[in-house]
This record gives structure tokens, sequence and C-alpha cells, in this order.
């Protein structure tokens, strides 16, 4: 990364009932890297359900954009983070993701919110 990156925090707030939403979020995110910006990309609300496959299958393949999802470590996006909460009133646990995924309390988010220069929320 050089010295004139920025830190980009993208939060996923979308389920993937939202149509193409999530195709479009994943090539912003992936443009951004592309540039040596730094891109950290936080799911919350509905976006957690993003990570987790249809019909309790537990491979990132299964989704369609599952690929995609995996090609975030090679964009150097290695800083993917899940809202407990989210997960937590929805039913689910880090078991149930597709891919790793750091777990962040909720005071956490706020702390995120004032380390990153630019926030994208999707």
């Amino acid at each position: 990364m050089s010295a004139s990156s920025r830190r980009f925090l993208f939060l996923v707030r979308h389920s993937p009932l939202a149509g193409a939403r999530f195709r479009e979020t994943l090539d912003m995110i992936f443009t951004v890297a592309a540039f040596d910006q730094w891109v950290t990309v936080l799911f919350l609300d509905d976006g957690v359900f993003q990570l987790v496959a249809p019909l309790g299958e537990h491979s990132a393949s299964d989704l369609l954009w599952g690929p995609m999802l995996k090609a975030m470590d090679f964009y150097d996006i290695h800083e993917i983070l899940v809202d407990e909460q989210s997960l937590r009133l929805r039913g689910l646990t880090a078991s149930d993701l597709v891919i790793g995924a750091a777990l962040v309390a909720p005071e956490h988010v706020r702390t995120l919110l004032g380390q990153h220069d630019r926030l994208v929320v999707c």
C-alpha cells in the first residue's frame, strides 16, 4: 500500500434479495482495492445473509458470487468483518458463514468508522 492510499470501509447492509446490488458492491470493492487502497468490508444487518450459503450448504462456490468472495484475498482484502449482533438477531453463528470473517462487537463499529477515511454504505 502506498503512502497516498486511503482507508475505505464498505458497509454491506442488504440481503441477497436486493438483486444485483451485492455484485455491484463487490465490483466497487475490487476496483478500490486494485488502486492500492486499504479496504475493510463489514457485513451487518441483513447483509450478513450475503455470507450464508443457500439451503445450509457451507461452500462459497455454492453461491453465484462465491468465487468473487474468494477473490478478496487475491485483492489483498484481508479485513472482512461481521457484526456479531446482526448474526445473533438472525439466529446465525460464525459457523454458518461460507468465508472466514472476524466477528465485531456492536460497540466496536463506531471505532471502525473513525479509523477509515472513506465510508461506502451498500
